[in-house]
């Protein structure tokens, strides 16, 4: 479905989530409009000593301080899988084979791409699944994964012409190269800036070359059940709304072709998605208040009961029982300011 959305609108029904002054020690700056003011959210679990603040000027939302860009490469080439309990088995990689599909079909929908012979590259591309589902039409085929474990099942899965980095994403890798697709499937919402991340991206795209973005669409309600549980694992650095995703796309001049979201919307809480969260939310309690391993073990496959069935789950994330992603689809804009970006 097409995206509006008011600033500070709020479900009826639900308290204003509750927020505080920045404190001092913060360090906040917004990455998009610079302002150093910020209201308090909470702690972001997954980085010790960090906080999540929302930018009082423009409303973006993200971790502060940010961890250095060493930290990051290492988190995500030693800890990250690990920390989240994600393999490529069978079941996973048929989850994210179904994703892809998905994915592509939201940048065919408009017919923006015509990927016969195109060049296509996946920033963050885990075990290789959307540059599979591409493998049909192009040989052409690149990607950066920094986990070991996810790169050699992309490889063992991908053609030989394909072509992978061990690192994050670097444009130096990249020398001379532009592209008809590039994909960045939930890793803007991991990038310590996203803004320069974006333009780099954008400036690789050929003439007729577009970006497609997944994130998870994260408002103020969505971090406070998030804290309230405790929930640890996502490891976050930023929280978009369809808002700020849509201004940190603009400000790397990038121009949006097209955007959706997928899963049940927010404001339908006394409904059936709102009332699927509230089970699985009651069920991930009972699951970590559980000492006895048989209970757990029985739980969690009570909780995963249609992980087998990939494209059911991939119905049952989308219509929100997971949680709610926004997608887009990016041209560069040509008549965007001339000032400089720093690029990543």
């Amino acid at each position: 479905m097409l995206l509006s959305s008011e600033p500070g609108e709020f479900p009826l029904g639900h308290p204003l989530p509750t927020v505080r002054p920045a404190l001092p020690d913060a360090g906040f700056a917004c990455v998009l409009c610079q302002s150093v003011g910020s209201l308090d959210i909470g702690p972001n679990l997954d980085f010790p000593g960090a906080r999540i603040c929302r930018c009082d000027r423009c409303g973006l939302i993200s971790t502060s301080p940010l961890p250095n860009d060493a930290r990051l490469e290492d988190l995500y080439r030693r800890q990250y899988r690990q920390v989240r309990n994600e393999a490529p088995d069978r079941t996973y990689l048929r989850d994210l084979d179904a994703r892809a599909q998905a994915q592509l079909a939201f940048v065919h929908g408009d017919g923006a791409v015509d990927l016969r012979d195109a060049r296509v590259l996946d920033v963050g591309c885990s075990a290789g699944s959307f540059l599979k589902a591409c493998s049909r039409w192009t040989p052409s085929l690149a990607g950066f994964e920094p986990d070991d474990v996810m790169r050699r099942a992309a490889t063992d899965r991908l053609p030989e012409t394909a072509r992978l980095e061990e690192t994050i994403f670097r444009r130096d890798r990249l020398p001379g190269q532009t592209y008809e697709l590039i994909a960045a499937s939930h890793v803007l919402e991991h990038v310590p800036h996203p803004v320069s991340f974006v333009s780099s991206l954008c400036d690789l795209l050929s003439d007729r070359g577009v970006l497609m973005i997944e994130v998870p669409n994260e408002d103020l309600l969505t971090l406070e059940n998030a804290l309230a549980s405790g929930q640890r694992g996502r490891m976050h650095l930023f929280f978009f709304s369809p808002d700020s995703l849509r201004s940190t796309i603009e400000a790397a001049g990038g121009q949006i072709v097209r955007i959706a979201s997928f899963g049940g919307p927010k404001t339908a809480s006394p409904g059936f998605a709102g009332r699927a969260r509230n089970f699985k939310s009651r069920l991930k309690k009972l699951v970590e208040g559980s000492s006895d391993p048989s209970v757990m073990k029985g739980l969690y496959r009570l909780r995963n009961l249609p992980k087998g069935y990939s494209r059911r789950r991939l119905m049952a994330i989308e219509r929100g029982l997971d949680g709610e992603y926004l997608r887009v689809l990016v041209r560069e804009n040509f008549l965007r300011s001339s000032k400089e970006i720093h690029h990543v």
